[in-house]
């Protein structure tokens, strides 16, 4: 069974057992948590959509780790003015594993 599921402002299509990188969480690995915001929920047979959310369906995970991804440059340049501006910053992400999905 898959999910599509929306989590800060982003959505995702997740699996059971399936491994996600999410936008920063605050919670401690070991956390559970349980997503309301279903859009769809669909397998071989059957599909369901929802208007926009589904009214009993949620997905259940847990936090494995809060990680950090590989630094991100970011390079502003204005022609003709001599203006040249190098950035970086390191997106924070949180890696959770999807247990259940209930629909």
């Amino acid at each position: 069974m898959q999910a599509v599921v929306k989590i800060k402002g982003h959505q995702y299509l997740v699996g059971e057992k399936k491994i996600i990188k999410v936008s920063k969480l605050k919670a401690e690995p070991g956390a559970k948590f349980d997503f309301q915001d279903v859009l769809a929920v669909f397998n071989d047979k059957e599909f369901k959509l929802g208007d926009p959310v589904l009214a009993k369906a949620s997905v259940e995970a847990k936090v494995l780790r809060q990680i950090r991804a590989r630094k991100l440059t970011v390079f502003k340049y204005g022609p003709k003015t001599r203006r040249r501006v190098k950035r970086g910053f390191r997106p924070e992400y949180t890696q959770l594993e999807i247990e259940k999905i209930i629909s």
